[in-house]
């Protein structure tokens, strides 16, 4: 078993193989099944391919858009996977080294016999890794990154994952504040970006239900101080998806402490039937803001309490999806003890557009943001306040993310 090229696994090939690629899983039948052109990807779909000749000899299958012809030691990038194949061995494209010590274990587990006497070797050489990609720099001042990015918790997200993962090793982000993290991004996230970034308040306190609003940071600059996520008081209760969580953090060069807040704010849709659990007909532009306005009301509480327990001076950030414009009383009422980055934003930033677009793919229109990262002014100063808007980021999601450099 070889492990190369950015993390190509490759191994002798029988009559049935398991393959896994990160999240996706390949089950192929033999060679000749694989001139068909089809792989099963088990995520409820089946994936055409091209089939050409790989440049070694044999067959080489493409998934997306690879392009014909190409190596079997491409990298992955975004969607692009290469899986080839010759009369001895079968090669798979990884994107990142959990998802090929993933498939090697996999491998080794379920297809060589526990009493086998052949030996091999597992040899790891040249895994690309979110570090090995060209970072956009820090504007000029800025000493942390942070961003908000509503990821849509769709039956799309598995295909959307390596998307949302291209966006961040472009900004490399020191914090990176989440919403709709269902079960299935929890899963998904964990296996793309654990060798760099740890994954805070992936549950409920206390409980066992998936926190939709985990918060990501760079484990090798930051070690955690404390944690915590919480439902909203005020939300549709037949769901989960409306949480609150934070975390302080601790700068392993400097010792100084930073806190983050991240958020996603209560929504009345059409569909919810408020009569039946409320009494009455609720409606989002009145009761849904009243919603609103009351996790507001948390996150402030909550903003007074870390700077309570660690310091009035307490660098703190509060991200996430607002679900309402920037007049509502839901977002204005943060200004009490916050600013929005965009607001004192001195350099270059992102005015009169949208964060928000219907669907994956869809460009956004001009408006205002529902995606938005306050700070405390009194000790933060922003540097850059940007929605991303690129091919990838516009379809990686149906809002776009939002990041800002931050001196603190």
């Amino acid at each position: 078993i070889t492990v190369s090229n950015g993390g190509i696994i490759s191994f002798n090939m029988n009559n049935h193989n398991d393959v896994y690629y990160g999240y996706d899983y390949l089950e192929i039948n033999n060679t000749a099944s694989m001139s068909s052109g089809y792989l099963n990807l088990v995520f409820n779909e089946d994936v055409n391919l091209w089939l050409d000749s790989a440049p070694e000899g044999g067959y080489e299958f493409q998934l997306g858009d690879c392009g014909r012809g190409a190596s079997a030691g491409l990298s992955a990038s975004g969607m692009n996977y290469v899986l080839a194949a010759d009369d001895r061995s079968v090669a798979i494209v990884s994107g990142s080294a959990a998802a090929a010590s993933k498939a090697v274990g996999t491998f080794v587990d379920e297809n060589i016999p526990a009493t086998a006497t052949a030996t091999f070797e597992v040899k790891v050489e040249g895994v690309q890794t979110l570090e090995a990609k060209g970072v956009i720099p820090l504007a000029q001042g800025a000493n942390i990154r942070v961003m908000t990015s509503n990821i849509l918790a769709s039956d799309t997200l598995n295909k959307r994952i390596p998307l949302l993962v291209s966006v961040y090793s472009d900004y490399m982000p020191d914090i990176i504040g989440l919403q709709e993290v269902n079960a299935n991004g929890h899963s998904g996230l964990s296996g793309s970006i654990t060798d760099l970034y740890t994954i805070a308040c992936s549950k409920i306190a206390g409980g066992s239900s998936s926190c939709y609003t985990p918060i990501l940071f760079l484990k090798d600059k930051y070690e955690l101080v404390e944690s915590g996520s919480f439902l909203f008081d005020s939300r549709w209760p037949k769901t989960n998806t409306k949480t609150m969580a934070w975390v302080v953090l601790k700068n392993k060069e400097s010792g100084r402490l930073v806190a983050a807040i991240n958020a996603h704010w209560s929504l009345i849709l059409s569909s919810y039937d408020t009569q039946s659990v409320f009494g009455k007909t609720l409606s989002n532009a009145t009761d849904g803001a009243l919603w609103r306005e009351d996790n507001s009301r948390q996150i402030l509480e909550k903003l007074d309490e870390l700077r309570g327990k660690y310091g009035a001076s307490l660098p703190v950030f509060a991200m996430g999806d607002m679900n309402a414009s920037p007049t509502a009383k839901s977002v204005t009422m943060l200004n009490e003890k916050m600013k929005n980055a965009s607001e004192i934003c001195t350099g270059q930033k992102t005015t009169g557009m949208s964060s928000f677009h219907s669907n994956p793919g869809q460009w956004p229109a001009a408006g205002s943001a529902i995606d938005n990262i306050f700070v405390t002014a009194d000790c933060v100063k922003c540097y850059r306040h940007e929605i991303v808007i690129t091919e990838t980021s516009v379809a990686s999601s149906d809002h776009c993310q939002v990041v800002v450099d931050l001196s603190y």
